[in-house]
C-alpha cells in the first residue's frame, strides 16, 4: 500500500509541476516519458496488493473482475 501512495503522490507532483508548462509538445513527451511509466509503477504495486488482500476485505471490485465479470 506504501508503494501506491508513493506512486500516486509521485505522479500528483508531476502533474503539479506541469500546471505552468505551455509547450504541448513538450508536455506530451514529459507524461510518456515520465508520467505513463510512474502510472505503470503505481497499477504494478495495486495489482499486487489486490492479491494480497483477501475479497470479504477488498470492498471495491478488483481489476480482474471489472475485466472479466460477465
Amino acid at each position: 500500500l506504501d508503494e501506491v501512495v508513493a506512486q500516486a503522490e509521485e505522479m500528483r507532483s508531476m502533474l503539479a509541476a506541469d500546471d505552468h508548462e505551455h509547450d504541448e509538445l513538450k508536455l506530451a513527451q514529459r507524461l510518456a516519458d515520465e508520467l505513463r511509466p510512474a502510472m505503470d509503477r503505481a497499477r504494478d504495486a495495486a495489482d499486487r496488493l489486490e492479491h494480497q488482500v483477501g475479497d470479504d476485505l477488498w470492498s471495491i471490485p478488483k481489476y480482474r473482475e471489472l475485466l472479466f465479470q460477465y
